[in-house]
């Protein structure tokens, strides 16, 4: 399978432009979502905004992982997109199989 450059180039342009509006995003949801306030002066309303709070952390650190990958998948098809042109298989330039082979009865 060979892949032109200038198709990754576009996937890896695309693909920063995703993860940029997809950080934007996560960045605008820290605050509302990790400081939600108590609904009432109760016991149970300050656990459950504790709780929303934790789950945001949370949400928060898994997005950051994410994030982490997609940078590092960026990277490597921007590099692919500049890197040497690929070589072809072994094999290629013999031609392709005999007729007769041994999965033909051959």
């Amino acid at each position: 399978m060979t892949i032109r450059k200038e198709t990754l180039s576009t996937i890896a342009g695309n693909l920063r432009e995703t993860g940029a509006s997809l950080a934007a995003h996560n960045a605008a949801a820290i605050a509302p979502t990790i400081g939600v306030p108590p609904a009432g002066a109760d016991e149970v309303s300050a656990l459950l905004a504790m709780q929303f709070a934790m789950h945001a952390a949370a949400y928060q650190a898994v997005s950051a992982e994410a994030k982490a990958m997609h940078d590092r998948a960026v990277k490597i098809l921007g590099a692919s997109a500049v890197g040497p042109e690929p070589s072809p298989p072994p094999g290629a330039e013999d031609g392709p199989p005999p007729a007769g082979g041994a999965l033909n009865g051959g």
